[in-house]
């Protein structure tokens, strides 16, 4: 490979590097700020957009009304839980799969957590009306994570079939499957659990939460060991004519 080839592929591996830092750190990140500002370990994510010492949890003033020191939107973390959120969704819209149906999904997961983004938790202590603007942000959640599960479980194996076989390193192909079989799992189980189940109860919602955003920071280093291990990028890139006999690969 010559040096544009080789900056072309480290582009795409720390891409999706990135991604995966990003997923993983964000539950750290966000009670780090947290705990610096005297806000201890809020019961979901999406609270730290609102989140303050004053106010950690949410509240219903007198009358219904929001006490001055509830304001929504004035967690120290909400930048830091935007940003990461804006960061991944543009990730999401950038990556291209190896697949028409990787794309939408991908794409679509994109658009999802830029909701999730923009859409702010209700910081109040009755739900939001149906179909309010608040009202969409779960529903957002949720569905980025069954698209990128939906990802995993229906597209990975487009490229796991590359991998060679060496089980006695840990690195055959159902080593990879199996992995994502429980990442996909848990992007499926973990945030509808954290919906109907446990959300802003005690720190239960924050732990569910926290399984389903490693679970996606996970996969996408498996996904780049994965790659790596296979070599189809570098292939790819260098002009692999055997790759290009294999209509497979993109369809």
């Amino acid at each position: 490979m010559n040096a544009i080839q080789k900056t072309m592929l480290s582009m795409l591996v720390w891409l999706r590097i990135g991604v995966g830092i990003g997923g993983l750190t964000l539950p750290f990140v966000l009670v780090g700020c947290g705990e610096i500002n005297q806000v201890h370990w809020a019961d979901s994510m999406s609270a730290y957009y609102h989140a303050n010492h004053a106010c950690p949890v949410p509240f219903r003033g007198e009358n219904g009304d929001l006490d001055s020191s509830c304001a929504p939107g004035v967690g120290p973390a909400r930048d830091w839980f935007v940003g990461n959120l804006f960061f991944i969704g543009a990730a999401m819209l950038l990556i291209k799969g190896f697949s028409t149906l990787e794309d939408i999904l991908l794409d679509a997961a994109g658009i999802f957590v830029i909701g999730v983004a923009l859409i702010s938790m209700p910081w109040r202590l009755d739900r939001p009306p149906l179909f309010s603007f608040h009202w969409f942000h779960e529903p957002c959640a949720i569905l980025f994570f069954i698209c990128v599960g939906l990802t995993v479980e229906l597209c990975s194996g487009k490229t796991l079939k590359y991998v060679p076989e060496h089980p006695e390193k840990g690195r055959s192909r159902a080593f990879f499957r199996a992995w994502y079989q429980v990442f996909a799992i848990l992007m499926f189980v973990a945030p509808i659990a954290a919906f109907f189940v446990a959300l802003n109860v005690g720190h239960k919602g924050f732990l569910l939460e926290f399984t389903s955003v490693w679970a996606f920071g996970l996969y996408w280093l498996f996904k780049t060991w994965e790659l790596k291990t296979s070599g189809i990028e570098r292939r790819a890139i260098s002009g692999d004519p055997s790759l290009f006999l294999d209509r497979s690969t993109r369809n």
